[in-house]
């Protein structure tokens, strides 16, 4: 039994996730007073170099001079525990390719061995009108920090959801600014500007 589950385990690390990631980001004054979810994450950006075999491993197939992100994650919700490698290519507008896959935490470790810079946050999300808000709260910046992200399905009708957004933000009491194209407030440059 224990060869299948070690063969299953290769299998399943060959199995990613591609994704459009759309997203807008503000800076804001405070959290949510109450939230849906909470989630504990350290996030790590790290140098792909010594790496790529690995990488190849986990994304085959994948060409890496497109990437220019390389980042895993430990998550914790409810007691649960997971580890996720992300790569990303470069934002063209709104929108980057994100490629996803659980990994366990062996490989995390490796990963993070490289790293380049670290983020730690809780994340709080909310659903406000169908749309799910993201609350990071950075725990390990010299500044208090509160971004939020929204994620969205495609950039059409762009212009109408910022506005629905930021009247849902502005209603509920909200300070914020847009830094959707302010690179400070990228979660890999945070700890320069903030740390």
């Amino acid at each position: 039994m224990e060869n299948i589950g070690e063969e299953l385990n290769k299998l399943f690390f060959h199995i990613y996730i591609m994704n459009k990631e759309i997203e807008l980001k503000y800076l804001v004054d405070r959290l949510p007073d109450t939230y849906d979810k909470l989630i504990y994450i350290e996030q790590i950006y790290f140098i792909k170099n010594g790496k790529e075999d690995m990488i190849n491993r986990l994304f085959p197939g994948l060409d890496l001079n497109k990437i220019s992100t390389y980042r895993v994650r430990k998550l914790i919700d409810d007691n649960n525990k997971s580890f996720i490698l992300t790569l990303k290519s470069k934002a063209e507008s709104y929108t980057r390719d994100e490629y996803e896959t659980l990994i366990d935490e062996e490989s995390y470790n490796i990963l993070k061995e490289k790293e380049e810079s670290k983020i730690i946050k809780n994340r709080y999300i909310k659903i406000f009108n169908n749309y799910k808000f993201e609350f990071d709260e950075y725990l390990n910046l010299k500044e208090k920090l509160y971004t939020l992200e929204v994620e969205l399905e495609s950039e059409e009708n762009i212009d109408s959801i910022t506005h629905d957004i930021e009247y849902i933000l502005s209603s509920n009491g909200y300070t914020f600014k847009n830094v959707t194209f302010d690179n400070r407030y990228k979660n890999n440059n945070l700890i320069k500007y903030f740390g």
